[in-house]
């Protein structure tokens, strides 16, 4: 634990997520079979939010890495049959399909989900794996590995693929994602130009950002570059400078940068970002090195919709970690909410008010969510993880007199 009021190194660990409460520790046991590497490892969360894949940094054919059809839980794992016979580095998944890179042959195997089968697709000309990335809409793979011209995409119906046109610097030691549109590649390199903008079914170059500067990437890659959840076509970028994290548009090519993180320490380079699956929370952790003053801390939690850090870094982040504390890369569990509970609060003169709403399971008494509601409506939204049923409480402000609606029993509604 590295300044636990800012931040956490752990390798491992499960969580039960609940809705404006701290989350609860599932398991107490770190995660350590397979164990990772010294390199760290990687994870990838599918769009349907219902599986999730992991690498471990090990060339252990059949334990290098798992298809996880409960990541929040991680139980019941699955080992494909085809075991991958090098050291695995990175790892995607789509809703139909998933895919594992190595360091060497056969650097790139893609399975189906439905049966855990393997797909035949072309390696010839490909190195060692650096990224992957399906589109949102699930039809093209793209890949950045050790050989030139260092960018594939390929095209998931077919299996065909377009390798880069222009070659950017840096020599294949490439983050990347997809648009929102699916229609280009967003690459980042650590040599000039240090983000492109490619044609993702051409691979042409459209775009190169070559000023040196701040947003200059950090060269310690593990997730430098995801997709903004909510802006259409944006990506969050990590850099090694202040600010350590940016917008950039990649309709407009223009950065816009958040608020650098100061309290407990200024932070070091950035290295990777995760967003929360959780879009309620509106949050992107940044993962770093440490503060250069005490305390020290590895990672930051920054609101999404503001581009400025939460006011206040949380004690326990949501996070499952993989691997050692100088290649950690985290890995954010699914908020998996398919029950929610609706209502609205009112005062004793029946005018809608801001209350804190809780919700209780009825068998154990125990917090399961936590939510306030609005001060103009008195609406509230509590999400809760199962059919209960369970107890709403509302909490009544100073002085202020009791009312029929202090507690309610409610089973909850599938979202």
């Amino acid at each position: 634990m590295a300044g636990a009021v800012f931040g956490e190194n752990v390798m491992g660990r499960i969580l039960e997520i609940r809705q404006g409460l701290d989350p609860l520790l599932v398991s107490s046991d770190a995660i350590s079979y397979p164990s990772a590497g010294a390199s760290g490892a990687f994870a990838a969360l599918a769009p349907d939010l219902k599986a999730g894949v992991m690498t471990f940094n090990t060339s252990t054919s059949g334990s290098n890495f798992r298809y996880y059809p409960d990541m929040n839980t991680l139980a019941n794992p699955v080992t494909p049959a085809a075991g991958f016979a090098a050291t695995t580095t990175v790892c995607a998944i789509s809703n139909d399909h998933y895919a594992i890179g190595g360091t060497s042959s056969p650097f790139l195997y893609v399975f189906k989900r439905s049966d855990h089968s393997l797909v035949s697709v072309a390696t010839t000309g490909l190195n060692a794996i650096y990224a992957l990335d399906f589109s949102p809409d699930g039809t093209k793979l793209a890949v950045t590995h050790g050989a030139s011209p260092y960018i594939r995409v390929y095209n998931t119906s077919t299996w065909a693929y377009t390798d880069a046109v222009t070659v950017p610097g840096g020599g294949g030691n490439y983050g990347l994602t997809f648009t929102s549109d699916s229609t280009r590649l967003v690459v980042m390199s650590a040599n000039s130009p240090y983000i492109s903008i490619y044609n993702a079914t051409t691979m042409v170059r459209s775009y190169g950002y070559t000023a040196s500067g701040k947003y200059t990437p950090t060269t310690n890659y593990v997730r430098p570059l995801v997709r903004h959840p909510i802006t259409a076509n944006s990506i969050l970028m990590a850099f090694g400078t202040s600010p350590f994290i940016a917008e950039f548009n990649a309709d407009t090519q223009v950065f816009t940068d958040f608020t650098a993180v100061t309290t407990g320490g200024v932070i070091g380079g950035g290295y990777s970002l995760i967003v929360d699956p959780d879009p309620t929370e509106d949050a992107v952790y940044l993962r770093h090195t440490a503060g250069s003053t005490a305390p020290s801390r590895t990672l930051s939690k920054f609101k999404i919709s503001t581009r400025a850090p939460y006011p206040s870094q949380a004690a326990i982040y949501r996070n499952v970690m993989w691997g050692n504390t100088s290649a950690l890369t985290p890995f954010v569990i699914t908020y998996d909410t398919p029950y929610k509970i609706t209502g609205t609060v009112r005062d004793i003169s029946n005018n809608p008010v801001a209350r804190v709403v809780r919700a209780h399971r009825r068998d154990t008494g125990e917090l399961a969510a936590q939510t306030t509601s609005s001060a103009s409506t008195g609406n509230y939204d509590l999400r809760v993880p199962d059919i209960g049923p369970y107890d709403v409480q509302f909490m009544t402000a100073a002085g202020e007199l009791l009312n029929d609606l202090f507690y309610a029993q409610t089973e909850p509604q599938p979202v």
